[in-house]
């Protein structure tokens, strides 16, 4: 327990490696990638108010990570509203985020300070629909940036492997969770893989540039 514990909190603190990447390059990112700022912010105060009620031994911060999830498709799905270029697809992107907050916001009112599966199960699925849109939207344009040195490739991949990992594990805690050795293996993996999404976010936000090579025709 007491690992799991130490490898909670070692989770945890890895937002701040993408975030203080983030901020040291504030002023040479494009306006698109601020929106990947924003929501690292609003995880940094979260999981920061986590932390304090959790060593307060408080129980009702069920509220904060509902609301977070709100804020966490708005602001990457926004993020991906900027970088795809199909209309059909943006159009889906922008539709699905109002749904998703129509509805999570009903829940959240509905009852505040509950596991909410379907909200997480469903934002999670809906990052990974953003994702796979953007990389089918961007084999389609005329021009492909050099992957290893376009950000977004670096932040989608993060993307696209932490919520795939996870989504499971959100939709069938409250089935599983009475099996506390499997839910222990499982949240250790949800751990390791914030771990690996927040070193994929910061390499990501710590890309200078794209190069760009023409698709031969």
């Amino acid at each position: 327990m007491i690992s799991q514990e130490w490898l909670r909190h070692f989770s945890i603190a890895f937002i701040l490696l993408p975030f203080a990447v983030g901020m040291v390059r504030f002023k040479y990112l494009k306006e698109e990638y601020k929106l990947l700022l924003a929501y690292l912010t609003a995880s940094v105060l979260v999981e920061t108010w986590g932390e304090v009620t959790f060593f307060m031994g408080s129980k009702g911060n069920m509220i904060g990570y509902n609301i977070y999830t709100i804020l966490e498709v708005t602001l990457l799905g926004l993020l991906y509203y900027q970088f795809i270029k199909t209309q059909l697809f943006r159009q889906i992107v922008l539709i699905s985020i109002v749904v998703f907050d129509l509805l999570a916001t009903y829940r959240l009112i509905a009852d505040p300070h509950a596991y909410d599966d379907l909200s997480w199960s469903l934002s999670n699925a809906l990052l990974i629909v953003y994702v796979l849109l953007f990389f089918y939207d961007l084999l389609k344009q005329p021009e492909i940036a050099v992957l290893t040195r376009y950000p977004m490739f670096w932040i989608s991949s993060g993307i696209l492997i932490f919520f795939s990992g996870t989504i499971f594990v959100f939709l069938f805690g409250k089935y599983i969770i009475s099996d506390m050795d499997a839910m222990g293996d499982l949240w250790d993996m949800i751990k390791w893989l914030n771990i690996l999404y927040n070193i994929l976010l910061a390499v990501g936000l710590y890309q200078k540039k794209a190069v760009i090579t023409l698709r031969p025709q």
